[in-house]
């Protein structure tokens, strides 16, 4: 007697297992798509919405360092080693743009605001030095000024028969940088930030626990595993490489 049997699977079960494995990869295709499509689109979306924000930025900062151009040329046939006679032109301008504070320097650094006071010597500030080569500038770092609020500085230089003699600086307060840089990313759940070529924050969007909570952004990136070293430094090159152009 013969005791063995043939066992076979019936044909819809296979094709329901299939039908099955089939739906299973195209689910896991689609969600690997879609969140590749997301991925994109939010990506696509911050980089226009920082060249667009970087853009206009850039655009209000060379509006104003524009009219201090216009300051700048009051002084341009004038003694600037005649603290006198630099005291009263100064004063004979009216002050331009959103600035909270505009003063001239001489070549050694001195300053003289618009209301006549001194603001000390700038003589080892970077844009001042930037200013004294014949190029207009913004200084790399947000600075404390007299009245201990916090200020970013532009910084024009003053020719003499093609020759820079002295530098017209003026300020802006925090308050003001923030109304200039106001963004509203991911309806005010994402943050935006200008820094320096270290990645120094010089402006931020403000709240508790947030990016600007920290001084640098590399720092605070690294720290949340967000780059890895080899992307910090591609990115930190290329920050250092276009950080050389100026104004």
């Amino acid at each position: 007697m013969n005791l063995k049997r043939s066992f076979r699977i019936p044909l819809y079960i296979v094709f329901a297992i299939l039908l099955i494995f089939i739906t299973i990869c195209s689910f896991a295709v689609f969600e690997k798509s879609v969140n590749k499509n997301l991925f994109e689109n939010s990506t696509n979306f911050l980089k226009e919405t920082a060249f667009l924000y970087a853009g206009t930025f850039q655009v209000k900062l060379n509006d104003q360092l524009f009219m201090l151009e216009s300051q700048a040329r009051y002084f341009n046939d004038i003694d600037m080693d005649d603290y006198n006679l630099l005291k009263k032109t100064i004063m004979s301008t009216k002050g331009v743009g959103e600035f909270k504070r505009i003063a001239v320097a001489n070549a050694s650094g001195m300053t003289i605001n618009y209301d006549g006071k001194s603001s000390g010597n700038i003589l080892m500030k970077d844009y001042f030095k930037k200013a004294m080569e014949g190029h207009s500038q913004i200084s790399s770092t947000i600075s404390t000024d007299e009245d201990g609020e916090k200020v970013l500085t532009l910084a024009v230089p003053i020719f003499n028969g093609g020759k820079p003699v002295g530098v017209i600086t003026g300020t802006f307060s925090y308050s003001v940088l923030e109304n200039i840089f106001s963004v509203d990313t991911f309806g005010g759940d994402g943050y935006s930030v200008i820094s320096d070529k270290n990645g120094m924050i010089l402006i931020g969007t403000k709240s508790e626990n947030r990016l600007c909570t920290t001084d640098n952004w590399f720092d605070f990136l690294m720290e949340k595993k967000a780059l890895t070293k080899s992307q910090h430094d591609s990115i930190y090159a290329e920050m250092q490489k276009k950080s050389n152009r100026n104004f």
